[in-house]
């Protein structure tokens, strides 16, 4: 799955629950400590502010105090959002759920309390907890169309943190009416060429490409890259990230060179402004696509240093290292160097299961990996056990038309073809074929080695008319990449 960006939503407003007396001394203090903490949530520095958060709560916590600290939800919000960028799930969720717990159901709207909503769902939503990140999104959509209306310009961030939760539940259909109404906002205040227009188009272009809608998708993310480049210039971070969204519709479209030049000239922009923070993932996705290309001396130095950046960044224990492993785990398996590449999806695995809680989609795409490493080395029954584990953790958390659980059936196929179990082979294919064109497009080259493997075991059913018919399709996919390429 892909990784999004979290924002977090900062409670400046000093709440109003009654009629109580406040001690002035305390109020002041409490309400500078908070201030002085988003200052430093601004700037990045995210350390030195739950340090002014914790002051913060320590004074309304104080004997006496915490009855009528009116402070202490927006403290106890912001201080759960820290601990959020921190990945310190289970610590988030406590701040929050209490400063939640401080709202009365009757109370008025506020940007406190949409922000504490906002803020809990985006806790579940990276753990996989969309059931219960689905209603406190709706709510906080709810309060913020009561607190400033459904036109305003503030709202487009609150719209497209949520366009992106629905992108990953696979609610293509809600997130692109989300999206839309994003850009409604931007039509109706004639702010089509701003920063945060940039960033709807992007999101709005990801769900597009979500549903296989390449083209569509495409004409946003120019639309995104044409608006930061004029605004910020050709060798911006905002540029660069554009850029590397865009890359990934060309590889999926398996545009590999146009989606390389993209991926480049991302790198050179970070490199030469010394930003670091997304360089290790333009650099994972350009070896992604170098191994596509046959290039795999220099796909396994990309990730490599990917790995080394991430590291330095954030710790030997981050998922982002966990995802670079893999890559790197998966390039070996490929090259069937699997003694190699045990190891780095072990480790992956292993770094996973301790960020993320159990049957997390990240821990399910682990055990994909690890199956692919038993199916290379023919250990069938290993990789079987491996997938099935898998689906079922995905099966519990994301919805049955999962890309991610399209891919675990295709593998759970190829093992049952291996096997020469022709029947339960061809149901499974069918079954991955109908998730993955819906998620992907009928004409995506994403599907060949899918179409390819089903032809095959159609062609062992001495099913040689599907077989054609399918072996036609997979001509006109590469005819059309042909062409495209040509161009």
């Amino acid at each position: 799955m892909r990784g999004r960006a979290f924002v977090v939503f900062l409670a400046l407003a000093q709440l109003e629950f009654g009629a109580e007396t406040v001690d002035p001394v305390v109020s002041s203090r409490v309400i500078a400590l908070n201030a002085d903490g988003s200052a430093l949530v601004r700037e990045n520095r995210y350390a030195e502010a739950e340090v002014a958060y914790r002051a913060a709560l320590q004074a309304c916590e104080a004997p006496d105090e915490v009855s009528r600290c009116l402070e202490l939800p927006a403290v106890l919000s912001n201080l759960g959002a820290v601990y959020f960028h921190a990945g310190r799930y289970r610590e988030a969720e406590l701040r929050l759920v209490r400063a939640l717990a401080f709202w009365p159901s009757n109370d008025k709207p506020s940007e406190d309390l949409r922000n504490a909503l906002y803020n809990l769902a985006t806790v579940y939503r990276n753990q996989a907890r969309y059931t219960e990140a689905s209603p406190l999104y709706e709510r906080a959509l709810a309060v913020n169309d009561e607190l400033v209306g459904q036109m305003e310009l503030s709202n487009l961030q609150l719209l497209n943190g949520i366009g992106l939760f629905y992108i990953d539940t696979a609610e293509y259909t809600r997130a692109q009416q989300i999206m839309e109404r994003a850009v409604s906002i931007l039509d109706f205040r004639h702010a089509e060429n701003t920063p945060d227009a940039a960033t709807c188009f992007a999101t709005l272009g990801t769900i597009l490409e979500a549903q296989g809608s390449s083209n569509e998708a495409e004409k946003w993310f120019l639309r995104a890259l044409k608006i930061r480049e004029r605004l910020f210039g050709q060798n911006d971070p905002a540029v660069a990230d554009t850029r590397v969204g865009l890359a990934l519709i060309y590889h999926r479209e398996s545009r590999l060179e146009d989606a390389a030049e993209l991926n480049i000239l991302a790198i050179a922009a970070y490199q030469e402004r010394n930003e670091a923070k997304n360089l290790p993932a333009a650099l994972n996705n350009l070896g992604r696509i170098r191994t596509e290309q046959g290039r795999s001396k220099e796909a396994e130095q990309l990730f490599r240093k990917a790995i080394a950046l991430w590291e330095q960044q954030l710790g030997p224990t981050h998922p982002n290292v966990a995802a670079g492993l893999a890559s790197l785990g998966l390039l070996l398996c490929s090259r069937s160097k699997f003694s190699e590449a045990e190891p780095l999806l072990l480790r992956a695995h292993d770094i996973d299961k301790a960020f993320f809680p159990v049957n997390h989609p990240r821990i399910a795409t682990d055990l994909n990996n690890m199956a692919v490493l038993e199916l290379g080395r023919r250990h069938y029954a290993e990789a079987e056990a491996l997938l099935q584990e898998a689906k079922a953790m995905l099966d519990k958390c994301l919805a049955p038309n999962h890309p991610e659980i399209g891919i675990v059936l295709s593998r759970l196929a190829e093992i049952q073809h291996r096997e020469g179990r022709l029947d339960q082979s061809e149901n499974l294919y069918r079954r991955s074929l109908e998730i993955l064109e819906q998620a992907w497009g009928v004409e995506s080259p994403m599907l060949l080695s899918l179409l390819e493997d089903y032809s095959a075991v159609l062609r062992s059913e001495q099913n040689y008319a599907d077989a054609a018919s399918m072996d036609a399709r997979i001509m006109k996919i590469r005819v059309r990449q042909a062409l495209r390429s040509s161009k």
